[in-house]
């Protein structure tokens, strides 16, 4: 993954206030969040570029703000084809509990890939949390 601004940061390299996060897999993920600047950081995380056959799935976990200028995109030939945003805990009175997502990538075959977290919002909740991003296909395990 390319790294950029201040804000993208391992989670296991950093000690700082944040509400409990749960649901990741493993001590380290992905977060805009910094543990000095907090939610005013900025920047962006760029995985290297994929294809995908037909019948493949996109997973991942996600958690942290659902407003502003803050998500996680999939890029297709460098166009952004969806956006995907965590929950605010604040809205909706848990932690930061990463969720999964599963998107199938069948109309995407043959494209060139890539995902994308960013951060440009300088507000409360301006913050994502991207982790155990796999590319999953039915006959991986044979």
């Amino acid at each position: 993954w390319r790294l950029e601004g201040d804000a993208v940061t391992n989670h296991r390299e950093h000690e700082y206030e944040q509400l409990p996060i749960t649901g990741n897999v493993g001590p380290g993920f992905l977060t805009s969040y910094h543990p000095v600047k907090r939610d005013a950081a900025t920047g962006a995380a760029r995985s290297p570029e994929f294809t995908a056959p037909e019948d493949a799935l996109l997973t991942f976990r996600i958690a942290g703000g659902a407003v502003g200028d803050v998500g996680v995109r999939l890029l297709a030939d460098g166009v952004e084809v969806r956006v995907w945003r965590g929950r605010d805990a604040a809205y909706f009175g848990f932690s930061e509990h990463f969720e999964m997502v599963v998107h199938p990538l069948a109309r995407l075959a043959g494209k060139t890939l890539q995902l994308e977290l960013f951060d440009s919002e300088l507000g409360g909740w301006g913050h994502i949390m991207l982790d155990h991003v796999l590319l999953v296909t039915p006959d991986a395990g044979r």
